[in-house]
């Protein structure tokens, strides 16, 4: 049977935050890279961010938490399908997808931003039930433990909160 420890994992999925935070997602260079190819050579009827928020009941206000937000794209891409009264917490295990993503939520987006910094989503620094929507988009993946960030994220919503994850 095959190990599913994280470091059987390998360096980019779930095996070394330090390598995610610091080599490869250390700005969007090459996240860019790669949402590039996506755009080029996808099929997808829809651009992929105005999808996502189109299948989230949002509370006309509430508190939303973006784990692993990179740069920003989603509240840039989608921000008119979005409610304005959302207050949003941003946070990545790089300092680097927080900046970037900070800038151009409080640049382009209507939602209030709360907060941006750096987070690991094993061990979120939130109380428990502080958020009605948490967002989780293409990264759980990266996390050493999925399950152990899975239950962070579980613990961190509200009662009747939505987790958004893909």
């Amino acid at each position: 049977m095959a190990s599913t420890s994280p470091t059987a994992r390998g360096r980019f999925a779930g095996g070394d935050p330090a390598y995610l935070r610091d080599v490869q997602y250390r700005d969007p260079s090459r996240l860019t890279v790669r949402a590039t190819l996506h755009q080029r050579y996808g099929t997808a009827p829809e651009p992929w961010f105005p999808w996502v928020v189109s299948q989230v009941g949002w509370p006309s206000s509430g508190d939303v938490l973006e784990v692993g937000c990179g740069p920003g794209w989603l509240w840039v891409e989608a921000h008119d399908a979005v409610p304005a009264e959302l207050r949003l917490t941003l946070t990545d295990l790089s300092l680097g997808m927080v900046t970037t993503a900070r800038e151009r939520v409080l640049a382009s987006s209507t939602v209030h931003l709360v907060a941006a910094g750096s987070a690991n989503v094993q061990a979120l620094p939130f109380t428990d039930a502080a958020f009605d929507v948490a967002i989780a988009n293409h990264m759980l993946y990266h996390a050493p433990d999925p399950a152990v960030a899975v239950r962070e994220l579980a613990r961190v919503l509200r009662p009747g909160g939505v987790l958004v994850s893909a």
